[in-house]
């Protein structure tokens, strides 16, 4: 899907990012994976992140993130810094040279050391402003912050107005907007086309025509039928056995190939039919594995019997202490198959 969107709208860039079960619900884990799909530099919402991480876990520190920035971070730093101080004319003495270790604190000292020698400078207040800030509000603020710095991009010129897409997409339980932090982030960048896909639907507030909502119950039968058949080679058959027995159910046309897979070299061609639906483990695992772990663990115990009613959930809270409120077992079962 991306790829034939990024031909559609090419030369625009297109940034795809999945939300997919780990850590689905982690804003901060949410945000570096945005960050680690952009191309173009973001000082301020870089700082911000790494000062927030300094102040909460520093033994936490996603790698992949450090490694992406280990060489061009400061470079592209002390570019920004000489711009703002004066232009390419500009000239900064010894005390300005990369540390030989690269860190946050590191790279933190560098910002206030820059902040001290130019008091000038226009966006002194800012990184003075991100040092001084509690780690509570300072993750209330990170969506925005990133999602400014790409606007303030687009609106400069210095990058096209970016395509972005945003998949599994997960909303506050219950929902609060002030939670909502892609909400916030897209609100702030004010540019750009951003596509969210969503198992549940999305209760944000629409001002005008900023958000469309399309629902998709099912794949087109000709669509299904072509996907299938690119992994179900020369078996019409079975094709035609799977379309009928998920209705194109886009989670249910994703298990019957993944139990296709793992079971097409049983002998005997007939019992894969047979045996299709007959994976309870990835039945279950295909079933749940989108939700909140402290579901997860109410699903799995009940997912060998029929009956799933509010008494039974309650008894299995209560007598196995799980983590999982009384109240959300109206959205346990209106989510994803449940509803069908």
């Amino acid at each position: 899907l991306v790829k034939e969107f990024s031909s559609l709208i090419s030369p625009e860039p297109v940034v795809f990012v999945s939300f997919e079960i780990e850590k689905r619900s982690d804003i901060i884990n949410n945000l570096c994976k945005i960050r680690k799909e952009l191309e173009f530099s973001c000082p301020f919402f870089d700082f911000a992140l790494l000062r927030y991480w300094e102040m909460t876990n520093p033994t936490a520190l996603d790698d992949s993130f450090m490694n992406k920035f280990h060489k061009g971070f400061f470079v592209s730093l002390l570019d920004f810094v000489v711009e703002l101080v004066g232009g390419p004319n500009a000239t900064l003495d010894g005390e300005f040279t990369i540390p030989p270790i690269i860190s946050p604190s590191a790279i933190i000292d560098f910002v206030n050391l820059v902040c001290r020698k130019f008091p000038q400078i226009q966006h002194n207040s800012l990184f003075k402003a991100i040092s001084s800030t509690s780690p509570e509000l300072l993750l209330e603020k990170l969506p925005k912050v990133l999602g400014v710095e790409i606007g303030h991009l687009v609106s400069l010129g210095k990058i096209e107005k970016p395509v972005f897409i945003f998949d599994a997409y997960q909303e506050s339980q219950p929902y609060s907007e002030s939670e909502e932090w892609l909400y916030h982030l897209i609100r702030a960048a004010g540019h750009g086309l951003y596509i969210i896909t969503s198992r549940e639907p999305l209760h944000w507030k629409d001002e005008g025509d900023s958000f469309i909502v399309h629902n998709l119950e099912c794949y087109p039968e000709d669509e299904a039928r072509i996907l299938l058949e690119e992994t179900i080679k020369n078996r019409s058959d079975l094709v035609d056995l799977i379309i009928e027995s998920t209705q194109c159910l886009p989670i249910y046309i994703d298990l019957a190939l993944n139990v296709y897979e793992s079971e097409k070299t049983v002998v005997g061609e007939i019992l894969i039919e047979k045996a299709l639906f007959c994976d309870r483990h990835k039945l279950v695992h295909h079933f749940i594995s989108h939700m909140k772990p402290s579901w997860q663990s109410v699903v799995m115990d009940l997912a060998t019997i029929r009956i799933f009613n509010k008494d039974i959930f309650e008894h299995l809270v209560k007598s196995n202490m799980l983590d999982c409120a009384p109240y959300e077992y109206e959205m346990i079962i209106q989510s994803n198959l449940f509803s069908y």
